[in-house]
């Protein structure tokens, strides 16, 4: 508005001084300057006129812009807080799920080490066939505090499975046992994890065993002899199904 005024005030002084010019009786040639002078700056004027317009335009766009850009950060910003809030609230859940799982894990590896030495008590109350099929699922004694929970529970598992197995099924076995002071030759069946029966391959020296918390116990029943033998071949095939009596103990309680 300044520079409007001032080139107002520069046209009304060119108009003056051209009107004195006249009355003075200037020469032609000055007049023709004077208005050309006129015409100049009324151009410049004009030109001002349009740069601020172009300049108003251009800083209004940008305002709008910025504002734009403006919104967008608030929004961004927003959505962060709700980000980290939710962040938090995710992160707070996540601990007390991490302790709730450290409470249930150290619960859980309390009860395998029970378990553990409840079940490798009964270890030596195992009979030998069924010893043998666990020397590769139960890990060395100073390998099995090492176990992490997983590895253990897996390692047991396994162990009650072929406990279970074997308590469930008739085993027959060669194997070579003591009688009478001299070593010989048997043909022994495993009624589960409750008894044995054990016959040498002439028929005359029998064995029943049942199991003890220091291994499997034997005794001599050759009075028994035939009736053991039967009940081999019975299992074996060798000879038609009977119903053979045979000594049976039965045990009060589990060998500890």
């Amino acid at each position: 508005m300044m520079r409007l005024f001032g080139l107002r005030k520069f046209l009304v002084g060119c108009m003056v001084a051209a009107a004195s010019a006249l009355l003075n009786a200037a020469s032609v040639d000055h007049v023709q300057d004077t208005i050309a002078q006129w015409v100049d700056t009324k151009r410049v004027i004009e030109e001002t006129r349009r740069d601020w317009a172009e300049q108003q335009r251009l800083l209004a766009h940008e305002a709008k812009l910025m504002q734009m850009e403006l919104e967008e950060l608030e929004e961004r910003r927003g959505t962060l807080k709700s980000v980290n809030s939710r962040s938090d609230e995710a992160r707070l859940a996540a601990l007390a799920d991490k302790d709730r799982y450290s409470d249930l894990l150290r619960m859980v590896e309390s009860r395998l080490l029970k378990l553990e030495t409840r079940l490798m008590g009964l270890y030596s109350a195992f009979p030998d066939p069924l010893k043998e099929r666990l020397g590769s699922v139960i890990p060395a004694e100073k390998d099995r505090s090492s176990l992490n929970a997983s590895a253990r529970l897996r390692y047991l598992v396994s162990v009650l499975s072929e406990a279970g197995k074997f308590n469930r099924e008739l085993t027959f076995v060669n194997e070579t046992r003591l009688v009478e002071g001299q070593e010989r030759q048997m043909k022994v069946l495993y009624w589960g994890l409750a008894a044995a029966y054990a016959i040498d391959w002439q028929g005359q020296f029998a064995q029943v065993g049942k199991p003890s918390a220091t291994g499997w116990r034997w005794t001599d029943r050759s009075d028994f002899s035939e009736q053991i033998a039967q009940l081999i071949e019975v299992q074996q095939g060798a000879a038609d199904a009977a119903f053979v009596g045979v000594p049976v103990s039965i045990l009060k309680e589990v060998p500890q």
